[in-house]
């Protein structure tokens, strides 16, 4: 549970209307307040506790800030991915949003009520109207305690699978029969499903606020970076509900007969129900020549509103940062690139030559390894042919050195160990197999294979074998 900033100079404060404290108060100070599930501990507000587990729309560790001062209390929004709204309206990226008694403010899926606590006796809100007739308190096993109409619309956001069974099970209806409101007693032979007859249900009671679902979605604009070649990937953006009741909605792409992104049937096909959050998938088909931008929009709407997603699909670079575009599977390097892609970029030619050396450089370390530096050692029947021991004991210790660099470099001193036992690993792996290919292959010279002339000759060849067969699955720049 997050800890209640302590009262200052500010006099304000604010009170959760959709969390898992329902009610609860939190009491502001003067001077910047920031607002997360991890703010961190100078005067920050964590809210973690009142975020719902399975709630699509999660806070970010710094979601937003709060000014109190002489002048009033403002709210900023810290660049969250999700974004801040009060009263349903997102805040500007540098907006310093101006905030008045009764405004709400959302961050994730946690609504917070502004609250002058000047003109308060107590720092607890006073009491809402009872029920009429009569005062109850009904509480949902797991969850809130309902004592207006209003809760139940609360408690459906909060706990919706709750609040159902509690329909379902015919307990709900009994409740309000025994207040006297029979009237408003959902019935077991409501037509349609239990989600659908909760619905209705909450739709039928005599609340103050607007029993009605409302739509949001994320991100607004969605930017496919994509290798060109053919092929497809997949993608998606989040259509969440941040009302009451379901929120059925319907998904298009526009303009119409946009042959590269396309909406799976079951999205495609009519309305979707939303509770709480709906991940909506996108096929992406892959041009295979991408010479420009290709730009579309999908429309989602329904009974909570309507809403545009821009999707734009570009072909990446080798500069730009890529978050969501591996397509091809094939694994990323260190700098961003797939295998594939750091292969292409030589030419055929450039190809043969450098892995024609590489090879051979590589054959000189096995003989370096082995201890020895003359010709014995570049030889596959001298007494100090290459040994696996000497040339594993060699490549480990480079491999250690240099998965404990990169690992500290990456995650931190932390993870040194775990990355120089990884290298070590690493390096025994490939001296086995490169004594391996020493013992199996230079025997096949024959009389040549004491010769150190010929050894270098067959590893330079070998190299430049490879680097031709690779032109066969990988077109490299012309």
């Amino acid at each position: 549970m997050g800890a209640t900033v302590k009262a200052g100079q500010g006099g304000w404060a604010l009170e959760v209307v959709r969390g898992k404290d329902e009610g609860r108060v939190f009491a502001l100070g003067a001077g910047e307040v920031v607002l997360g599930n991890a703010p961190g501990d100078r005067g920050g507000l964590d809210l973690a506790s009142q975020e719902a587990p399975a709630s699509p729309r999660r806070m970010a560790a710094r979601h937003a800030s709060l000014e109190c001062s002489p002048g009033g209390l403002s709210v900023r929004d810290l660049e969250s991915p999700g974004g801040t709204f009060v009263n349903r309206q997102r805040v500007l990226p540098g907006q310093a949003k101006p905030l008045q008694p009764g405004d709400v403010i959302q961050l994730g899926g946690v609504q917070l009520k502004v609250v002058d606590s000047r003109s308060a006796s107590a720092p607890s809100p006073p009491p809402r109207p009872a029920a009429k007739p009569g005062l109850f308190a009904y509480s949902i096993p797991g969850g809130p305690t309902c004592r207006t109409w209003d809760d139940f619309l609360t408690a459906s956001a909060q706990r919706w699978e709750a609040l159902r069974e509690e329909l379902v099970s015919g307990r709900l209806a009994g409740f309000l029969t025994s207040i006297g409101r029979g009237d408003l007693a959902p019935s077991a032979r409501a037509p349609g499903s239990a989600d659908e007859r909760l619905d209705a249900w909450l739709g039928s009671l005599p609340t103050t606020a607007a029993a009605r679902p409302e739509l949001d979605v994320h991100p607004a604009r969605l930017v496919i970076r994509v290798a060109p070649g053919g092929g497809t990937v997949r993608r998606s953006f989040q259509v969440a509900n941040v009302g009451h009741r379901l929120l059925r909605s319907t998904a298009r792409v526009e303009p119409p007969g946009v042959a590269w992104l396309k909406l799976p049937p079951e999205f495609a096909g009519g309305p979707f129900v939303t509770v709480e959050g709906s991940e909506v998938p996108l096929d992406v088909a892959i041009p295979e020549t991408l010479d420009r931008p290709l730009r579309a929009e999908l429309v989602i709407e329904g009974n909570g509103g309507s809403k545009r997603v821009t999707v734009i699909l570009e072909a990446k670079t080798a500069q730009a940062e890529i978050p969501d575009a591996n397509p091809s599977g094939d694994r990323p390097s260190a700098g961003g690139a797939t295998i594939a892609e750091l292969i292409a970029r030589q030419s055929p030619a450039a190809r043969v030559g450098t892995w024609g050396m590489a090879a051979l450089a590589l054959r000189l370390v096995i003989g370096v390894a082995s201890g020895s530096i003359g010709e014995d050692a570049m030889t596959a029947s001298g007494p100090d042919a290459p040994g696996l021991a000497r040339v594993a004991a060699t490549l480990a210790a480079v491999g250690g050195l240099i998965g404990g660099a990169l690992a500290i470099r990456k995650g931190g001193p932390r993870e040194g160990p775990t990355g120089g036992f990884a290298g070590g690993a690493a390096g025994v792996i490939v001296a086995s197999a490169l004594v391996a290919t020493c013992r199996a292959v230079e025997p096949a010279l024959g009389p040549w294979s004491t010769s150190v002339i010929a050894v270098c000759a067959l590893w330079a060849a070998i190299g430049s074998g490879l680097a031709a067969l690779s032109t066969l699955v990988v077109k490299g720049k012309s």
